[in-house]
C-alpha cells in the first residue's frame, strides 16, 4: 500500500512520546501522530490515550517530500451542509453585529479600567 493523503490504513502503536505517538502502518511505514491529533478533545498526555502495541486506524494526513508520514486519529465530522442549510448560516448578519457589540463593550470595560488604574498611579507619585 502506497501511503497517500486521505487513506485510513491499520497501524500499531511503537512508540509513545510527549510529543505524540509512532505508528508501525500495515505496510511497513512509519507515520507520527502528533499530539494535537491524537484526540478531538484536549490532549495533556499521549499515554492517557494510547499504550504501546494498540492497534489503530489513523488516516494520513500528510506525506512529506522526505518520505515522513503524518497521521490522525481525530476523524472526520460530517459536513453540515449536506443536510441542507443550517439555523448558523441565517444568522451570520446577526453573528457579526453581536462580536461587534461584545468588542464595543470589551473596548469600554478595559478603557474604564486603564483610566483607574492611571488615576490611582498617578496619585501614589
Amino acid at each position: 500500500m502506497q501511503a497517500e493523503a486521505g487513506k485510513t490504513c491499520k497501524g500499531k502503536v511503537t512508540k509513545i512520546t510527549k510529543f505524540g505517538a509512532f505508528i508501525r502502518l500495515e505496510d511497513g511505514s512509519n507515520g507520527l501522530v502528533h499530539i494535537s491529533q491524537v484526540s478531538d478533545a484536549y490532549v495533556s498526555d499521549v499515554q492517557e490515550y494510547l499504550t504501546v502495541g494498540q492497534e489503530v486506524e489513523p488516516r494520513i494526513l500528510s506525506v512529506d517530500e522526505k518520505g515522513r508520514i503524518s497521521l490522525t486519529l481525530k476523524r472526520e465530522k460530517e459536513d453540515p451542509s449536506r443536510y441542507g442549510p443550517q439555523p448558523a448560516q441565517f444568522q451570520s448578519s446577526r453573528r457579526s453585529s453581536d462580536l461587534e457589540e461584545m468588542i464595543d463593550r470589551f473596548k469600554t470595560v478595559s478603557e474604564e479600567k486603564l483610566g483607574e488604574l492611571r488615576r490611582l498611579h498617578s496619585r501614589k507619585r
